[in-house]
């Protein structure tokens, strides 16, 4: 490696590590509040929010139950981007139809987390109701309107 491309690497680690240091601001300053007002909403009717560790991103999972609950992942992707994508899982059919959005970090804002935060919970409600719905029909308790 010549010496412009080893100056060009320690800028580019430079500028990842800014970035990367702007995420994890935006995380504590608007991601977090914004979690903690939804949880204790949450808590409230029946939910448990735990945030398990990982490396590589933020997470924070909803249950209802065991196995009914959304996965909430929060990453930079390149330089500046938040992504946020959720998982939601439905007992007896284990992963349902995911939801992901992504913003650039400058409009990470506590309102756009909040946003896609209720979007992502509204995903794993939908699943629910429709897993439901279609185990009683298939055991003969739904009547066609």
């Amino acid at each position: 490696m010549n010496e412009w491309q080893q100056s060009f690497l320690r800028k580019l680690e430079k500028a990842r590590k800014i970035w990367l240091k702007q995420f994890e601001q935006a995380l504590d300053s608007q991601l977090a509040p914004t979690v903690q007002r939804i949880a204790e909403f949450l808590v409230s009717n029946g939910f448990r929010v735990t945030a398990p560790k990982s490396d590589a991103a933020t997470r924070y999972r909803f249950a209802l139950s065991e196995n009914g609950y959304a996965l909430f992942t929060f990453r930079l992707r390149g330089l500046d981007e938040v992504e946020m994508y959720c998982e939601p899982f439905v007992p007896g059919l284990g992963a349902a139809e995911p939801y992901k959005c992504s913003v650039s970090l400058y409009d990470a804002t506590e309102a756009w987390f909040e946003s896609s935060l209720r979007q992502g919970l509204d995903t794993l409600l939908n699943a629910l109701i429709v897993a439901g719905c279609s185990t009683k029909a298939r055991e003969g308790e739904l009547q066609p309107a």
